[in-house]
């Protein structure tokens, strides 16, 4: 470890104490310059305080306005406006430094408060004074302490400090009715701007609404055309078809018929000819008895025509109740020749057989069949096509489509369109926004300026009863030093 020297403590002799008797004796043998010095400083103050000039302090208070002051700024202007918001940004320009500076050379105000002024001081220097002796403090509502600024003031004092009471009250009402004015001015200013390009964009929105419709019209012109193309091009292909199945019908019923009538043609003419060779055999069998009986009748000896009783009365041998119907030879023989010879002869069969004429006519019917000479002239089918009119009806309602003409002879789209109409409407209300605020006051006049001609500054009294007080401590350390020098000179 480091040896460490404790050194000795310096003891040195106390103060002596002030003898206060002592001390006030030397400044009563000083009251001299105690009295003189102290009256000396009160006349200097007393000087000082009638030579400074007289401020007063003007001071007038505006508040939110009432809804109907500010009225006619929702109404005739554009935006969304409240007392408040405009109180707010009255509050704002009343306390915007350029503002006030505009204010201030508009009125060219530097010249009536500083007339006297020839170049000692620039312009920003004398628009600094003014501003530092103008403030604006908020009434309400009242801010806690430590807390920041209220932005939405409700009633706002504004003060200046000023040399000349009449102007400075002057200035005062002037700035808070000037700054109303160019706040006026900058609203509707903005209000129009604000409407210009609100009316751009709805003016905007009215075209692209008017070009999508019309686009959505084309389009809905395009998908009807195709879907009627396709409808018909569907109907037609129907049609077609229903055209073909009844062509094809009518051959088949044609070539039907035909066969049936040729089979019923060649059903007929056989009967026809079953008939004549019936007919044949029996003019063969005919002839037969005959023979037969021109044999019998020429045996017997029978000439011309007799009766059974007359020939059993002169042949007893013959029975009358023969059961062979051979009576024919009692018509004798000559007869019997004559009918043979006719039968031989014999060639218009036809003649002789009725049902030939009827079944030949229904074999001319069958020939000249109306029906099938009908069905052979028909030159189209579609009369005979149940389904055809509404198909066809339903193609040309298609062709004549009432929707699509509609949309195709449509030149406004305009009544068609929802949302227009409250465009349009609002368009109309935007364009006739007047801006007129004439009168209109963002503030309410809670106080105004006057002239009281009472000075704020100076305070001459304490001016003076401060100035007699420091004359008077400086005499008192005055007096000391001279005690101090009498005492040096003295030893």
């Amino acid at each position: 470890m480091e040896n460490k020297e404790i050194l000795p403590i310096n003891q040195y002799p106390a103060d002596d104490e002030i003898d206060l008797f002592e001390l006030f004796s030397s400044l009563m043998h000083q009251w001299k310059w105690l009295v003189g010095i102290t009256v000396a400083g009160a006349l200097l103050s007393i000087v000082i305080a009638l030579m400074l000039p007289k401020q007063y302090e003007v001071t007038a208070q505006v508040a939110v306005p009432n809804k109907a002051d500010v009225a006619a700024i929702s109404v005739r202007g554009y935006g969304a406006w409240t007392p408040q918001t405009l109180f707010n940004e009255y509050y704002r320009n009343l306390s915007s430094a350029e503002e006030f500076k505009a204010f201030i050379k508009e009125g060219e105000w530097l010249k009536k408060i500083f007339p006297e002024n020839k170049g000692q001081m620039s312009e920003d220097m004398m628009f600094s004074k003014v501003w530092d002796d103008f403030s604006l403090s908020i009434l309400a509502p009242l801010k806690e302490k430590g807390a920041a600024n209220d932005p939405s003031p409700n009633l706002v004092a504004a003060n200046l400090w000023t040399k000349d009471e009449a102007l400075g009250v002057s200035l005062l009402n002037d700035y808070i009715a000037k700054t109303n004015t160019h706040l006026i001015e900058k609203i509707a200013r903005g209000g129009k701007v604000r409407r210009v390009l609100e009316v751009e964009r709805i003016q905007s929105n009215i075209v692209l609404l008017k070009n999508s419709t019309l686009k959505a019209r084309e389009l809905a012109i395009q998908k009807l055309e195709e879907e009627n193309q396709r409808k018909i091009k569907s109907l037609s292909q129907t049609v077609d078809l229903l055209r073909e199945k009844a062509k094809k019908t009518r051959l088949l019923g044609i070539k039907k018929r035909e066969e049936g009538n040729k089979e019923k043609v060649e059903l007929l003419t056989q009967s026809i000819n079953l008939l004549i060779e019936k007919f044949d055999l029996d003019n063969q069998a005919e002839l037969l008895k005959l023979n037969e009986a021109l044999d019998l009748a020429i045996g017997m000896g029978i000439k011309r025509p007799k009766t059974i009783e007359s020939f059993s009365k002169n042949h007893s041998n013959v029975s009358v109740t023969t059961n062979s119907r051979k009576d024919l030879f009692l018509m004798g023989s000559d007869y019997l020749r004559g009918r043979i010879k006719n039968a031989k002869l014999r060639n218009g069969k036809e003649v002789y057989l009725k049902e030939i004429p009827v079944i030949r006519k229904q074999i001319e019917e069958i020939k000249n069949d109306i029906k099938l000479s009908a069905l052979k002239r028909r030159k189209s089918d579609d009369p005979y096509i149940a389904e055809l009119p509404l198909l066809l009806k339903q193609i040309e309602e298609t062709k004549n489509d009432v929707s699509l003409a509609a949309l195709k002879a449509r030149t406004n789209d305009d009544p068609y369109i929802a949302e227009l109409p409250a465009l349009l409407k609002k368009l109309d209300k935007l364009q006739k926004l007047s801006f007129n605020f004439n009168g209109v006051k963002l503030y309410r006049l809670d106080k105004k300026a006057i002239v009281d001609g009472k000075a704020e500054k100076p305070k001459r009294a304490l001016i003076v009863a401060v100035g007699t007080v420091l004359a008077f401590f400086a005499a008192i350390f005055a007096a000391l030093i001279m005690a101090m020098s009498e005492e040096l000179v003295a030893s």
